[in-house]
Parts: structure tokens; sequence; C-alpha cells
């Protein structure tokens, strides 16, 4: 693990105190595998050690490609800009 951040803790015990229908608990997902961020810890990456977060739980989602996901999103929201005259001949590959 690269390090602890304070700043980080203190941020996401402000939010989880602001989560009145839940035991001020807090949710915090990861987008990548469970494998991929166990593995960036090797590059000195990682993710959230959830002992120094109070009231805390990680959740990966498992998204394969989220650099896939980015384009796709960004896509649909050029798609969205576009007079509707063109969208009807646009697609997303």
């Amino acid at each position: 693990m690269v390090g602890r951040s304070t700043e980080d803790e203190l941020m996401l015990k402000e939010i989880a105190y602001t989560n009145t229908k839940n035991s001020k608990s807090l949710v915090i997902y990861d987008a990548r595998s469970q494998i991929a961020a166990y593995a960036n810890r090797l590059t000195k990456g990682g993710f959230e050690n959830t002992n120094y977060y109070s009231n805390c739980a990680i959740e990966f989602l498992d998204i394969d490609n989220i650099h896939g996901v980015r384009d796709a999103i960004s896509k649909v929201y050029d798609m969205s800009q576009a007079p509707t005259s063109n969208n009807s001949s646009k697609t997303l590959t």
C-alpha cells in the first residue's frame, strides 16, 4: 500500500455522516475487479484499506475495460449534443 490519506479518511467520514438512512455507513465502489486492484498494489497503486475508514465497505464492480466504458459514454454524450437530423446516422462503433 502506498500510504494513508488522512484527508480522504476525513472526507469519507463526513460523507458517511450525511447518510441518515443507513446507520452512517458508506460503500466505496471501485470499478475495477478485485484482482486488478490487488495487482495495482504491486505498482505502488492500490485501493482504500477499510480498516482506516470507519463504517465503510468496498465493493469491486469487475468492469473489465473501464477505458472502453469511458469511451462509450463519451460517444453517447457526443451523439446527444449533435443536431437531431444527424443522430440517426451515428453509431457507437
